[in-house]
């Protein structure tokens, strides 16, 4: 009989927490600016096998409001390690270094294949992607908040071992 009054406690106890918990969700602040980052949830693998061969996908996503008819550009860069090469190591499937979201469009993917070609483990195996601009003003680069998270990917080849 004592134990179940004890699961009674428990469950009672667990629920005022989560009520408790809940109740302070109004009080979180909310962003109200216009932001572009990227999402790394939804983006394609960081990490790439230096003999795999793979067309992976990492995603912008712009977040506020856009007016009817408008679109909005967002301009990135691509930098490679001096272990790699374009062509060789990887290729731009994105030709252009602008993606343009029209109304109601929130996410966009930037594609890359991945050729497999032995690397160097000494040197820099990577490739960034960087936002580095936006056509619609006030727009901020990355996550809000002074560290500008996500507003950029690396990528990192391996060395099969």
């Amino acid at each position: 009989m004592k134990a179940i009054d004890m699961k009674k406690i428990i469950v009672i106890i667990s629920a005022a927490l989560l009520l408790a918990a809940c109740n302070g969700y109004n009080s979180l602040p909310l962003f109200e600016d216009s932001y572009v980052y990227f999402n790394t949830a939804k983006s394609g693998f960081t990490n790439i096998n230096e003999l795999g061969k793979s067309t992976t996908s990492y995603y912008i996503n712009y977040v506020g409001p856009m007016e009817e008819g408008e679109s909005i550009d967002v301009q990135f860069s691509v930098s490679a390690g001096d272990g790699l090469a374009e062509g060789v190591d990887y290729q731009m499937v994105t030709t252009e270094n602008t993606l343009s979201f029209s109304p109601g469009v929130y996410s966009l993917g930037i594609h890359i294949r991945w050729l497999a070609h032995e690397i160097d483990p000494d040197r820099d195996n990577t490739v960034t992607l960087r936002i580095e601009g936006c056509s619609k003003e006030g727009v901020i680069l990355g996550l809000p908040g002074p560290a500008a998270k996500d507003r950029s990917v690396t990528i990192t080849k391996f060395k099969n071992e």
